[in-house]
């Protein structure tokens, strides 16, 4: 377990270092399966996180707000990670969170 929190740490270090750096100007959405509007920022950060989770043979699966499908990473591994990537990323232009 002190493996997988270790490489979520990593995955919000880069998130923030990209926030950071290259802060998406694209307002452009689409729409989730939830039915939640998608910014580019959202985007990004699932990506980040799906694939620094994908490389860790803990992780059985992943199941992210972003994604309309579960992803089976390694069956052999013991966690299935459900995760929100970026909550309230529509604050994130005014350097606010909810």
């Amino acid at each position: 377990m002190d493996e997988i929190i270790a490489t979520i740490q990593q995955c919000c270090l880069e998130i923030h270092d990209q926030m950071r750096t290259s802060l998406p100007t694209d307002t452009s959405t689409t729409t989730n399966s939830s039915g939640d509007q998608q910014k580019p920022l959202d985007l990004v950060t699932d990506q980040v996180i799906t694939a620094r989770l994908s490389h860790n043979k803990l992780v059985a699966g992943l199941l992210s707000e972003e994604q309309p499908d579960y992803l089976p990473v390694h069956p052999e591994g013991s966690y299935i990670i459900s995760f929100d990537p970026l909550d309230g990323s529509g604050m994130s232009p005014l350097n606010l969170s909810t």
